[in-house]
C-alpha cells in the first residue's frame, strides 16, 4: 500500500509539472488560445495539489476570456462552447462544473457561486439539470454525467439542497423502471418526464447508453455518479445512495475491460475507492486496487496522462484537458489510501 501512495504522490508532481510547464504567463496554455477545454479542469488540479498560484492565474484567464455576454463559460468569443463539437454536445454544462469547484477551491467563492447559480433554472422537477442549451447540446436532455459534475459543484459551493436534488436523480436513474433493458444496457440519457433521449447523431451513441457487450463504452459516466453519491452518502448518512452508488458499480464492473482486468479508467478507480471507504465494501475495495495502479501507468515519463499510442495526434488542449484530470484522481487515490481502503 505504501508503494501505491508513493505512485500517486509521484503522479501529482510530474502531472502539474508537465501543465505548468506549458502555462503561460496570462495563464492559458501554449498554442490553444481561449479554447476552454485547455483550462477548465486545470483550476482544481492546481488547487489540490497544492499549485495555488498557477491555479489563480488560469482562474483569472477564465474570467477574463472564457465569458460570453450572458455570463456562460464558453470559447472563440462567447459563440460556442468549444471548438470541438463532440465536447459542446456532450459536456457544456459539465464543464462548468469543473470550472465551479475550482474556483471555491482557489478563493474565489462568488465566480463559483454565480456559475452554480445561472445552471438553477436548467433543473427539472425530477433534480436533474440539463446536458446543456440547447444551442450547444441539441435536443433537451439529463444525463447521469453531467448531474454527477454539478451535483458536486453545488455540494462544494454549499448548496447542499441542490445537491441532493441532483443526488435523488442519479438514484432514480437506477431504478429498475427507467432501465429498458438492464441485461444488455445501461441508459443514461432521459427527459424531463423520464423518457429515453436517443442521440440524433449515432457517433454521440456511448453518451446515452452503454452497451455491455463493447469495448470502449463511457464507463466515466457511472463512475462519476458512483463518487458523487458516495460524497453525499457520507454527508447525509442515506442507505439509499449507497444503494444506487453500488448499482453504477456494478455497470462499471461488468464492462468487458474491467472483466478481464485491463480497465484503467481515472473516474473508475475513485468511484470504487470511494464506495469501499463509505461502506466497507470488500468488493469494491479490489476493485478500487485492480483499477488504480492501471490508471497511474498511463502517466508517461514526461509527467503527461494521455493516449498511449507514440503517435498520439491528440490536440494539446484535449491533452492539457486529460492530464489535469488525472493529477485531480491521483491525489483523490492518495487520500483514499490514506483513510484505510
Amino acid at each position: 500500500m505504501a508503494d501505491l501512495i508513493n505512485c500517486t504522490r509521484n503522479a501529482v508532481l510530474r502531472g502539474t509539472e508537465w501543465l505548468i510547464r506549458r502555462q503561460n504567463a496570462d495563464g492559458s496554455f501554449s498554442e490553444c488560445g481561449d479554447e476552454l477545454v485547455s483550462t477548465y479542469k486545470a483550476p482544481l488540479a492546481f488547487a489540490v495539489s497544492g499549485n495555488t498560484e498557477a491555479g489563480v492565474r488560469c482562474l483569472e484567464y477564465i474570467k477574463t476570456h472564457n465569458l460570453n455576454g450572458e455570463g456562460e463559460l464558453s470559447s472563440a468569443g462567447g459563440g460556442v462552447k468549444t471548438t470541438f463539437p463532440n465536447n459542446q454536445r456532450n459536456f457544456a454544462n459539465y464543464m462548468d462544473g469543473w470550472v465551479a469547484i475550482g474556483a471555491w477551491l482557489l478563493g474565489d467563492f462568488g465566480f463559483a457561486a454565480r456559475i452554480c447559480e445561472r445552471l438553477l433554472p436548467q433543473q427539472a422537477a425530477h433534480g436533474g439539470i440539463l446536458t446543456g442549451p440547447e444551442k450547444w447540446s441539441g435536443t433537451p436532455r439529463f444525463d447521469v454525467l453531467t448531474n454527477a459534475s454539478l451535483g458536486r459543484a453545488f455540494l462544494h459551493t454549499g448548496m447542499r439542497d441542490k445537491a441532493r436534488s441532483v443526488a435523488d436523480f442519479l438514484a432514480q436513474v437506477v431504478a429498475p423502471q427507467h432501465q429498458r433493458t438492464p441485461k444488455e444496457a445501461f441508459d443514461m440519457s432521459f427527459d424531463v418526464e423520464w423518457n429515453h433521449v436517443e442521440p440524433l447523431d449515432p457517433k454521440d451513441r456511448p453518451y446515452y447508453r452503454l452497451l455491455y457487450s463493447q469495448r470502449g463504452e463511457r464507463v466515466f459516466c457511472p463512475a462519476f455518479a458512483c463518487a458523487f453519491l458516495c460524497e453525499m452518502a457520507r454527508l447525509d448518512n442515506q442507505v439509499r445512495y449507497l444503494g444506487a452508488a453500488r448499482e453504477y458499480l456494478s455497470v462499471i464492473t461488468r464492462t468487458p475491460e474491467f472483466l478481464d482486468q485491463s480497465l484503467a479508467n481515472g473516474k473508475s478507480g475513485w468511484a470504487a475507492g470511494m464506495l469501499a471507504v463509505a461502506s466497507r465494501d470488500e468488493s469494491a475495495k479490489q476493485a478500487a486496487l485492480q483499477i488504480m495502479p492501471k490508471m497511474l501507468a498511463r502517466q508517461r515519463e514526461d509527467g503527461e496522462f494521455a493516449a498511449a499510442s507514440g503517435a498520439d495526434q491528440t490536440p494539446l488542449a484535449k491533452r492539457l484537458e486529460s492530464t489535469a484530470e488525472h493529477v485531480a484522481w491521483a491525489l483523490q487515490y492518495q487520500r483514499l489510501l490514506a483513510l484505510g481502503l
